[in-house]
């Protein structure tokens, strides 16, 4: 049997499941890591392939994307959708943990299971092993500094793992999903939210007819034109096709995914199902969607941006129907069964 017991579970060490051994980065990196754990073998190699925001900038990141709401949110879809038995003591992964919302979420929906965090970034574990101690939970997660692309897990040990925005940074995402999927148990899950490649696609021609309208009736301040130039720039940069690592060594952002491209590859692993929904569904997701790029992106407020742009964009949507707005939609979750 390759599942861990009841028992084994609520004792639940890091060794059961994995045969590297193991060092504490506080013991013999920094003591600013303690009990973030690292393969031994890999120690000096930590955060390669990382870029600055991950790192150094960890702390910007964290206070600019650190929403335990939003986390919740995005699992209680996620769950509703697969609707697979998670019971107490079972362990859940979380892939790419980053500060930590998405184990916040989880702790939150399975307080009694034992939840082990991932990330290639140690800073930012450092700040979930903080953020866990502040919020007295540090027994219930197992923080780990290594790469998922690679299998580290003897068995099946885990009933769920959940990745929230991972996928679209690496070169190769099949080879995560496929190692991930291999250390999840038969009627278990693994659940990304990712972007979708119609729906920023839409967005994109969006973009260009604003910058057609540009006129001296309907002006652009020169700040707008060139974020609606530089989001119609990295849209065609993500298309879902594959990515150079050459070209794409700095770029953080690399994928725009498609129904299509999950369903190969849940065909590749032996899925027992592979699920898509859409997520933020709206009668208004480009104009939704818009506001809070303008807000992370410039920290601008819709009313700072003139008001034909939000009419010229709600005319596009009230051009389609519901159904295909669902189906251009621009963040999705995919679930595989196991």
């Amino acid at each position: 049997m390759d599942t861990l017991s009841l028992a084994a579970k609520q004792q639940f060490q890091i060794d059961q499941i994995i045969a590297t051994p193991l060092v504490d980065l506080g013991t013999v990196v920094d003591a600013q890591y303690t009990g973030v754990l690292a393969p031994s073998d890999e120690r000096d190699r930590l955060g390669s392939g990382v870029t600055r925001q991950f790192l150094e900038d960890a702390s910007s990141y964290h206070q600019k994307y650190f929403d335990i709401g939003y986390s919740n949110y995005l699992l209680s879809i996620a769950l509703d959708a697969i609707k697979i038995d998670v019971l107490p003591g079972d362990l859940i992964l979380d892939i790419g943990s980053g500060s930590g919302p998405s184990v916040f979420a989880l702790m939150n929906s399975f307080p009694e299971c034992h939840i082990v965090a991932t990330d290639i970034s140690p800073d930012l574990l450092a700040i979930l092993r903080t953020c866990l101690v502040e919020k007295g939970r540090p027994e219930k997660c197992t923080t780990l500094c290594l790469d998922l692309n690679r299998r580290w897990f003897h068995g099946q040990p885990f009933q769920l793992a959940v990745g929230s925005a991972i996928l679209h940074h690496l070169f190769e995402p099949e080879q995560l999903i496929a190692a991930v999927f291999s250390a999840v148990r038969t009627g278990g899950a693994v659940v990304f939210f990712e972007p979708f490649e119609p729906g920023y696609a839409m967005m994109a021609t969006i973009y260009r007819l604003l910058l057609a309208q540009n006129s001296l009736s309907r002006p652009l301040n020169a700040r707008l034109a060139e974020f609606f130039r530089n989001k119609i720039a990295q849209t065609a940069q993500m298309k879902c096709e594959a990515k150079d690592a050459a070209l794409y060594a700095e770029v953080d952002d690399k994928w725009l995914f498609t129904r299509l491209y999950f369903s190969e590859i849940a065909d590749r692993i032996g899925a027992a199902k592979m699920m898509i929904h859409p997520l933020n569904v709206s009668e208004k997701p480009f104009t939704n969607h818009l506001q809070v790029m303008l807000r992370l992106g410039l920290n601008m407020q819709p009313s700072d941006a003139p008001d034909w742009i939000w009419e010229s964009i709600t005319e596009q949507e009230e051009s389609l129907s519901s159904s295909c707005k669902r189906d251009l939609f621009l963040e999705g979750c995919v679930a595989f069964v196991k």
